[in-house]
């Protein structure tokens, strides 16, 4: 999810990998633009690592440093390239908390998703009456933007397939022009915005 460091999930994967024999894997670091910048082929966890090195220098970004009057009222999160299905929006927030520096303390987060295969599917995790389910609105990374506006702009989505993941305060539009105007009302029509375009590309500090 483009945090940059190997998690306690990531841990437990490779716990499992190893349980059942599996010592053979292939890694691809892709581009923005859907290119690839790297292929490692070898042990899971070894290949896995230099596939991390190598995305870490390629998906770096410095980010400029602002004053408190400087920061910005609204980003927007585009989540090219993995924004054909609504499920993979959570993909967002790692970005959004690695350039949280930027932003004011009550500034809007909007992802803008294609969502051109729709709502998607987990098995898993985004399935009502899964074991695993939960709406993401109660997940500790969304818990942390309680007091951003929190907002999906998709032409390919409805306002039911938000609310399957994301809570009821979540703002949506299917039309770019009425969720500015909608933003207006709280930031004015001369906010501070930045935009985003590759959104779950980006790795601002090195761990």
């Amino acid at each position: 999810m483009g945090l940059g460091f190997i998690t306690e999930l990531r841990k437990d994967i490779e716990d499992v990998c190893s349980r059942v024999g599996l010592d053979f894997s292939i890694n691809l670091v892709s581009t923005m633009k859907r290119g690839i910048a790297g292929i490692f082929v070898g042990h899971y966890i070894q290949a896995h690592r230099k596939a991390v090195e190598l995305a870490k220098r390629v998906y770096h970004t410095e980010l400029p440093k602002l004053s408190s009057e400087e920061r910005l009222d609204i980003g927007f999160f585009n989540l090219y390239p993995e924004d054909t299905e609504l499920q993979q929006t959570v993909k967002g927030f790692p970005i959004f908390f690695s350039a949280y520096e930027l932003f004011k303390r009550e500034a809007a987060i909007i992802f803008m998703t294609a969502a051109t295969e729709g709502r998607g599917y987990h098995s898993l995790l985004g399935e009502t009456g899964g074991r695993l389910y939960q709406n993401w609105g109660e997940h500790p990374l969304f818990q942390a933007l309680s007091n951003n506006p929190f907002g999906i702009f998709s032409p390919n989505l409805s306002r039911a397939d938000v609310l399957h993941y994301y809570p009821k305060r979540t703002i949506f539009h299917k039309n770019f022009h009425t969720l500015l105007q909608e933003l207006e009302k709280t930031y004015g029509t001369s906010p501070r915005a930045g935009i985003f375009p590759s959104s779950i590309q980006l790795v601002s500090k090195q761990y």
